[in-house]
């Protein structure tokens, strides 16, 4: 049986995906991964975009249970399941595309990575600008093309590629420390990138998300042109890499044995305890803007990816106890990743943008935003093990495959044989 067909993702045959075609693990995995993205994106669907990186530029106070929840997103959350969803994105790769030989696998993979970047521009110029899928698109189509090497020479290159973009984010540091600036100097420079708003700028930003539909979406197009140079970002090419390298050795198909997760688990919490200092000295600091976008970025840029393998071993660890009908919420909302993940924007641009639904940006604290990320957790877990008791995989997973193969495919659950 091919890896493919393991998956259940095997686009050499457009049958509906029968479970017991799928490694259980990844569709776990998946599931943790786009709920704990959306713990860190809240953020940027309800306050400025600046907010994402310094919460001071938040418009309520930085203090009491605020503070305590974003420690928690930034220790916990951030970095870490972007990290998991690009590796698993990368094997993604393989288990549609085949190995680079497959003409007719390989087509397939070009079409899917083509209207998965057509959904990215839709998803990002019209609904919300932190669109990952075009990036996702652009850095799947190059490393599509080494899908077929050895897991060895994968590993090497993606975690060069993946250092290479953590010592980017945490560069200033280095530079300002060669080429030290004069206090004014730094300010104006903070100034200028919006590290630290002034309050007028900050209700400037809140009037135009929440204003009309149409200073909204103005709005929203404006930031999208800004961030869509990370369409380049290399640390996403290096994690497509390692996760295909990580499929290929075993350990992302729950072949590792418990001792490796042991490790990996410990080492998790290391870096965990490191970025929770971290975090805890940004506070008391201030969030001073060299420090914060060079030693403590750089601990946290570096730092996730030990973090997301102690998570992912932890979730194999009980996955190998428990099954996978003990997480089947879990399993069925990873299935349904694709349309969880774009419901997440309608529903948070809904509640926070203007004229789309409630203009509620900029209005709630980060102890109200986690209530509202904690109850699209849960609708998501509800629904997606619903949808597919009657059918076989999620609606824009539907679309998104029938788009692939240019013909209407079926989405109704196969019935067992007589």
């Amino acid at each position: 049986m091919s890896p493919g067909e393991l998956e259940g993702d095997n686009v050499s045959k457009p049958a509906p995906t029968r479970e017991a075609d799928r490694i259980d693990i990844l569709d776990v995995l998946r599931g943790i991964g786009v709920l704990g993205i959306l713990a860190v994106n809240a953020a940027a669907f309800a306050y400025p975009v600046e907010a994402y990186f310094n919460p001071l530029n938040s418009p309520f106070p930085f203090e009491g249970l605020s503070a305590e929840v974003w420690r928690v997103v930034h220790v916990f959350f951030e970095q870490k399941f972007i990290t998991l969803f690009s590796m698993l994105f990368g094997v993604s790769l393989f288990l549609v595309g085949g190995e680079r030989d497959d003409l007719e696998r390989s087509t397939l993979l070009r079409w899917r990575l083509f209207w998965l970047a057509l959904i990215g521009i839709g998803h990002g110029t019209v609904i919300w600008y932190g669109d990952i899928l075009l990036a996702y698109a652009v850095a799947g189509f190059v490393v599509s093309f080494a899908r077929s090497w050895s897991a060895g020479r994968l590993l090497v290159c993606g975690v060069i590629l993946y250092l290479a973009g953590a010592a980017i984010e945490a560069g200033a540091y280095a530079l300002f420390t060669v080429v030290p600036l004069p206090p004014e100097e730094l300010a104006r420079m903070s100034e200028d990138i919006g590290w630290r708003l002034t309050p007028a700028e900050i209700q400037e930003t809140i009037a135009a998300f929440g204003g009309t539909f149409d200073q909204s979406l103005r709005a929203n197009f404006n930031v999208w042109l800004e961030v869509v140079w990370l369409l380049f970002w290399p640390k996403t090419y290096g994690l497509m890499m390692i996760g295909l390298g990580l499929y290929k050795v075993g350990y992302l198909r729950g072949k590792a044995p418990a001792w490796v997760h042991a490790i990996l688990v410990i080492v998790g919490a290391c870096m965990l305890a490191l970025m929770n200092q971290g975090a805890t000295q940004a506070m008391a600091a201030g969030f001073p803007m060299i420090e914060s976008l060079g030693p403590w970025r750089l601990a946290l840029a570096s730092g996730a990816l030990f973090a997301t393998l102690g998570y992912a071993s932890a979730l194999m660890l009980l996955h190998a106890a428990v099954g996978t009908s003990g997480l089947w919420a879990l399993a069925a909302t990873g299935r349904m990743a694709f349309t969880n993940y774009l419901t997440q924007s309608l529903i948070m641009t809904a509640i926070f943008y203007g004229g789309r639904g409630l203009g509620l940006f900029g209005q709630l604290d980060l102890t109200e935003l986690a209530v509202v990320v904690i109850g699209v957790w849960a609708l998501q877990l509800l629904w997606s093990p619903l949808w597919l008791s009657v059918f076989s995989m999620g609606p824009l997973e539907w679309i998104w495959r029938c788009l692939t193969y240019r013909r209407f495919l079926p989405i109704g659950r196969s019935q067992p044989a007589a």
